[in-house]
């Protein structure tokens, strides 16, 4: 016959336990337990009032933005008609009609950028006289983080459009940092407040799995004392007070209530485990909470002047955004007269029988790194669309090197391009290839002089319409631009 089972050590230290954490339940012996966590933390900051909004047949652009209760907020900036059509290339004739700006967006006007409300103070005053209960966006970057984003500087715009996109950018990206802290804060309000929630609630069946492993050792402890009973009257009497059926009845009941209060134990345990992860949880998100708050000291403030900052130069891209597009127009209708120039320089070359033999594998024109790609360029604060027509490489070590074997075809100083170098390569796998060099500081080469592959043609500068010192690469088949990283090794 089993020993007696009596209630020690675990369960009884479960639930001393249970009581010291607190469950918010009454206890079995009348003691209510109570949750004690920090308090939960919280955000105050003043709504910035929406801006106008934009002019009819001008896309927002700015980016959408958590919906974070109580944060700084602002409105969506106005955007510029997009310039259809498809790139051109080839002869002065095909890079006019295909230029991919022949067109006038949509509720543009003559210089082809639409009409934009202003941005600053005076335009969110207006905005905070709108409709009455108008949710207002918080402040959050247009463009920075976005894959369009390394399109807004363009070394090849004009000067104020280049300035102008720097400064916006600059402001953009700090807001943007800004913005990510704000995150930051509404993450770790939302994580706690599922942290207490969870504590509370698992202390709640922490309560319960506590009475129910009591109950089942008191029922286990019922049965032990029966059979004790049982088993000593019939000592005393001589008799059996109850059959070996019964007993062996009471025997397994009681194994069975004592393998279920000791999972019930282990549950209690589990429980408590868990409401602790949850309450150290808690803690993590407080102090995540605090840590972003104490750099955000001043987040309105902050990103108001930001806001601000790029309004101002979100205007100014504007009102210089149609002579950009007017001088890209007479870049493309250059590199159309180029082209024609080219095909009718290497034919004359190859008629007089100079043409050098390039072997196919071109070498990287400089040892920067690429700035810009070749194709078409989307400016994602304007929303215009520009052909570039080469690769811009960085300034490396300033040296403009020859991509392969060949001859110089010309040597020419152009208004869009500056110094610009032009070397025939021969046919190419059935295509008539040359590359060109542009915005150098000054030809190392003459035309008709025979170069090699790697050889220095030229110092890297910022002639003709560059921003910036930096080598523009182009590699034309039949005088048409083609991607010159398609060639490169």
């Amino acid at each position: 016959m089993r020993a007696p089972m009596v209630l020690v050590g675990t369960a009884a230290a479960l639930s001393v336990a249970l009581l010291g954490v607190g469950s918010g339940a009454a206890s079995a012996d009348g003691v209510t337990p109570t949750v004690t966590l920090p308090p939960l933390p919280t955000v105050s900051v003043t709504p910035v009032p929406l801006p106008p909004a934009p002019p009819a047949g001008s896309g927002p652009v700015a980016a959408p933005a958590p919906n974070t209760p109580a944060a700084p907020t602002t409105g969506a900036d106005g955007g510029i008609g997009t310039v259809g059509g498809s790139a051109g290339g080839g002869s002065a004739g095909g890079a006019a009609a295909g230029n991919g700006l022949g067109g006038t967006p949509a509720g543009a006007p003559a210089g082809g950028v639409a009409a934009a409300g202003p941005e600053g103070a005076a335009a969110r005053a207006a905005g905070a006289r709108g409709k009455k209960g108008t949710a207002t966006k918080p402040i959050g970057p247009m463009v920075a983080g976005r894959p369009e984003a390394a399109d807004v500087v363009d070394d090849e715009s004009t000067p104020a459009v280049y300035e102008a996109t720097k400064a916006f950018l600059r402001a953009d990206q700090r807001i943007a940092a800004l913005a990510r802290l704000r995150d930051t804060i509404a993450g770790a309000q939302t994580g706690a407040a599922r942290a207490a929630a969870s504590y509370r609630s698992l202390g709640v069946d922490a309560a319960a799995a506590r009475d129910q492993a009591r109950g089942l050792h008191a029922r286990h402890g019922l049965l032990q004392r029966t059979i004790l009973d049982d088993v000593r009257t019939s000592y005393q009497t001589g008799r059996l007070a109850t059959d070996d059926q019964s007993i062996r009845a009471l025997a397994a009941a009681a194994r069975r209530a004592e393998d279920a209060a000791a999972r019930a134990d282990l549950r209690v345990s589990e429980l408590l485990a868990a409401q602790q992860r949850a309450k150290t949880g808690f803690e993590r998100y407080a102090a995540t909470y605090n840590q972003a708050k104490d750099r955000l000291a001043g987040i309105n403030r902050r990103l108001e002047a930001l806001a601000a900052q790029r309004g101002v130069a979100l205007t100014a891209a504007r009102d210089a955004a149609g002579a950009d597009l007017a001088r890209h127009r007479q870049g493309i209708l250059e590199s159309g007269r180029l082209g024609a120039e080219i095909r009718a320089a290497s034919a004359n070359l190859a008629a007089s029988g100079r043409t050098v033999q390039g072997t196919g594998q071109f070498v990287r024109p400089s040892s920067g790194v690429v700035t810009s790609p070749y194709g078409m360029r989307f400016h994602p604060i304007l929303h215009y669309t520009k052909l570039h027509t080469g690769t811009d490489f960085a300034v490396g070590d300033g040296m403009a090197h020859a991509a392969d074997d060949g001859r110089v075809l010309f040597t020419v100083v152009s208004e869009a391009y500056g110094n610009f170098t032009v070397i025939d390569h021969g046919t190419i796998d059935g295509r008539h290839i040359t590359t060109a060099y542009a915005h150098q500081a000054r030809f190392l080469v003459q035309p008709g002089e025979e170069v090699r592959k790697g050889q220095v043609i030229g110092a890297i500068g910022s002639t003709g319409w560059a921003t910036g010192p930096h080598l523009h690469f182009e590699v034309r088949d039949d005088g048409a631009v083609q991607d010159p990283m398609t060639w490169l090794d």
